[in-house]
């Protein structure tokens, strides 16, 4: 398992009493890191869910609470103790909020959840649990990181001076990896594909399944068709001052419009314009 530059952060909230919330895009490697939180934790008192697991899912539907502690100690566990429980993929089920709130309040448990909706998670969990949760952004790899994945053994100064001479054998050993992650980005299942036309099709895959799966679940968008147009031409101009009038006119749909798609495609914060 190759190491997160994040990993060291979230090991230290093991100890600590707050409800931990990792989000980010998909496949950014957040049920690996919520895997390795669990393993990082000493005690055997610990669960893991998977809300796309419609049996983990259904334990928490419940509109007794307490009846969830009842399943989670018939299964050999406790809460005379600190409980440990992993969630995956929260946004599946609308309750979480209310459920993880009352079994924090009245129970001796530790959280850590995931999900891919970051939009769900900032508003959801902000009205429902200020004071007793943290957020983690997850992101595709930074750039350290995709050489590790890589299996190159190269630690970057934390600031470049692009004015003097950069070391030329660093330069030669590091170009071909940059020229790649500029490329084709740092999700890192993509960057452990080695095929370039396999990671083509799991980035279009990718692109398609954020715009099904979580841009139109949280907005009311009536043409896919438009929207692709607009997240196309929002990828070329990356970089660059954006003209919305300009962008209207190429697709054909009104500025307002044009504007709530922009604005609901950053809220999702997903990578989909490297995908493109």
């Amino acid at each position: 398992m190759i190491h997160r530059i994040i990993w060291e952060q979230l090991k230290k909230e093991i100890d600590t009493d707050e409800i931990i919330v990792i989000t980010g895009p998909r496949q950014v490697g957040k049920t690996t890191t919520l895997n390795w939180l669990l393993n990082e934790i000493v005690s055997k008192n610990k669960l893991y869910f998977d809300f796309q697991n419609i049996s983990d899912r259904e334990i928490f539907e419940t509109k007794n609470f307490n009846t969830i502690v009842d399943e989670i100690t018939s299964r050999g566990f406790t809460t005379n103790e600190k409980l440990y429980i992993a969630i995956d993929e929260i946004q599946l089920l609308d309750t979480t909020p209310g459920v993880v709130k009352y079994l924090n309040d009245h129970y001796n448990i530790k959280f850590f959840l995931t999900g891919s909706s970051s939009f769900y998670i900032k508003n959801r969990f902000t009205e429902s649990m200020a004071g007793r949760k943290l957020i983690y952004e997850m992101f595709p790899l930074r750039f350290q990181e995709f050489i590790a994945f890589k299996g190159v053994t190269y630690n970057l100064p934390k600031s470049i001076d692009l004015s003097g001479d950069f070391n030329k054998n660093a330069f030669n050993l590091l170009a071909p990896f940059y020229r790649e992650y500029i490329e084709y980005g740092g999700l890192p299942k993509i960057v452990l594909t080695n095929n370039i036309e396999r990671k083509k099709e799991l980035l279009q895959e990718m692109f398609s399944s954020y715009i099904t799966l979580d841009v139109q679940a949280m907005s009311d968008f009536q043409s896919s068709t438009e929207l692709r147009k607009v997240i196309k031409l929002l990828a070329t101009r990356i970089g660059s001052r954006l003209n919305v009038n300009e962008i209207s006119k190429i697709v054909g749909i009104s500025r307002p419009t044009v504007s709530s798609y922009i604005e609901s495609i950053f809220r999702v914060h997903s990578p989909l314009l490297v995908a493109v």
